[in-house]
């Protein structure tokens, strides 16, 4: 039996590419996950992330794969699946590529999965926000200035 890869050992693909068989109705709302490994026991190295200039912003790709469902969708939805805190500055209300909504999802299990579908469809009301001290720019926490060492 195959063993599943551990947080540590999963790659981010280098290159976002659009499908050109891909039917979006203009209706649509998408939804983007973006995420990073590392938490209680698994840290995540600075130098792990070559497709960002800081591996908790957002990468090229990301950028690229929240720009497409802008450009194809209704709405945008971007769920960040990360114990870490990204930078998420370019997509919140006024940035440079701003989405609808913004779901944070820490590292979830099975069950919490179920309680996103349901927040996601209306079946469940997402009564949470997240913090006006989320930050835009993480160089500015000194949490991080060991992160990875």
């Amino acid at each position: 039996m195959a063993k599943a890869p551990s947080y540590a050992s999963y790659n981010i693909p280098e290159k976002f590419s659009a499908k050109d068989t891909w039917v979006i109705p203009s209706n649509s709302i998408g939804i983007v996950a973006v995420g990073r490994g590392g938490a209680e026991g698994a840290n995540y190295k600075p130098d792990s992330a070559s497709n960002a200039v800081d591996p908790l912003a957002l990468s090229d790709q990301e950028i690229a794969m929240i720009d497409y469902a802008r450009s194809h969708c209704d709405k945008v939805v971007v769920l960040v699946v990360s114990a870490n805190a990204m930078e998420l500055g370019p997509i919140v209300k006024g940035g440079e590529h701003e989405v609808d909504a913004i779901g944070f999802c820490g590292i979830p299990n099975d069950y919490q999965y179920g309680g996103i579908a349901k927040v996601l469809v209306g079946l469940a009301d997402a009564t949470g926000g997240l913090t006006d001290t989320y930050l835009y720019d993480n160089s500015f926490n000194p949490a991080t200035i060991n992160m990875g060492q």
